[in-house]
């Protein structure tokens, strides 16, 4: 199947193999998921000008900052800094205390609304 191929050159654009050029599309897709969501959310066009111009960083900031103000937060009070659902505790937490709170939270967490 020609998604199982590795890309072990760079594209020749000029080829005339159809599977090639699937198989290109779709290990692209997989590697680079972020790339895109991004073409799709603005409608650039692949290796246009415009997508060249935009660095992985550029287009994975914009992903996580869109994640993080599609959640839920809390209502915005002015002048209040933490306006955002985030626990800045965690931050200052060591790996240890991290694993005993993701325990914690785990322990208390009701699987049986899970059930199916």
């Amino acid at each position: 199947m020609f998604w199982k191929k590795k890309i072990s050159k760079p594209i020749v654009v000029n080829v005339i193999d159809k599977d090639y050029i699937k198989n290109f599309v779709y290990q692209w897709n997989l590697s680079y998921p972020i790339d895109r969501w991004w073409r799709n959310k603005h409608k650039i066009a692949f290796n246009s000008p415009e997508h060249r111009a935009v660095s992985f960083f550029d287009m994975r900031f914009e992903f996580d900052e869109d994640e993080l103000f599609n959640k839920e937060y809390k209502n915005y009070v002015p002048d209040i800094d933490d306006w955002l659902d985030v626990d800045k505790d965690d931050e200052f937490l060591t790996d240890e205390q991290k694993l005993d709170k993701y325990k914690k939270e785990f322990k208390d967490l009701d699987l049986s609304q899970y059930d199916d």
